[in-house]
């Protein structure tokens, strides 16, 4: 039994990694927004996984659903705040439009 929850948690966990593209920098946080739906940050330059585009000039959301949320955001203010690089990103998603935005899952703090 002790196998099969760890071979389910493998399998649990590296289907959400593998869900992930990453994405090497260095970002500065142009703007951000807050809502109801999570954090919006845009970032400067645009990721690749945009495609050119923007959600109402926003590359990219921290959903409140997000287990890191509140660690996401704190880190992200922190770094907009203090003007500081975002090395890498890891986000969900391959298009930015009216339609369509990054999900941000994950990042790495450059300090300079």
């Amino acid at each position: 039994m002790k196998r099969y929850l760890i071979g389910c948690l493998t399998l649990l966990l590296s289907a959400n990694a593998a869900s992930w593209a990453d994405q090497d920098g260095p970002f500065t946080i142009s703007s951000m927004r807050v809502g109801a739906q999570g954090v919006y940050v845009a970032l400067s330059p645009a990721p690749a996984a945009c495609g050119g585009g923007s959600q109402y000039r926003m590359h990219a959301v921290v959903s409140p659903s997000n287990a890191a949320y509140k660690e996401l955001t704190s880190s992200l203010l922190s770094a907009y705040i203090a003007g500081k690089k975002i090395r890498t990103i890891w986000v969900t998603g391959n298009q930015c439009s009216n339609a369509s935005i990054l999900t941000l899952d994950m990042i790495e703090l450059q300090h300079q």
